[in-house]
């Protein structure tokens, strides 16, 4: 060291002092914040919280409750019963057809669908059949689907392919 330089100071005592006042100026700012009174105009209503709303006047506001159960799958379902008397009035329905229209034909839909719900595929797969005769025997050569019939329906070759 020459007579004339000064001893340099420690890099870790600079950035020591740095933080101490960076401290130091934040709590001094957080009790000016916290004394000191709001700007601007107070809230003129309280509002809920919008999940807290119902939906009509008089209807039950969502709770994160039902958000839990719905997440974690514990809502009722129908049970073997509703199934049963589904498929009886669906049965029903079908012995009274005469001459059925394509909306006449969503009965065997429920069925198929009560059939394959109570763990009986076999007897849902015959009555889409019937439902699927009886289209053809309508003059329609493939079912008139409601949505993209690529999705729906394939034909013989496309079912070979895969």
């Amino acid at each position: 060291m020459t007579p004339h330089s000064k001893p340099r100071p420690r890099p870790g005592l600079r950035l020591a002092a740095v933080l101490l006042v960076a401290l130091a100026l934040g709590v001094l700012g957080a009790f000016v914040g916290a004394l000191a009174p709001p700007l601007g105009a107070p809230p003129r209503q309280r509002l809920p919280l919008p999940y807290r709303v119902p939906a009509s006047p008089g209807g039950t506001a969502l709770r994160l409750a039902m958000v839990h159960d719905v997440l974690h799958q514990r809502y009722g379902r129908h049970g073997e019963a509703f199934y049963e008397a589904r498929n009886a009035r669906a049965r029903a329905a079908i012995a009274a057809l005469a001459t059925p229209t394509l909306d006449d034909l969503l009965h065997f839909d429920d069925l198929g669908a009560g059939l394959d719900r109570l763990g009986r595929p076999r007897e849902a797969i015959e009555v889409l059949e019937r439902k699927l005769a009886l289209l053809r025997e309508g003059g329609s050569p493939e079912p008139a689907p409601r949505a993209r019939p690529e999705v729906l329906f394939w034909s013989a070759a496309e079912c070979a392919e895969l």
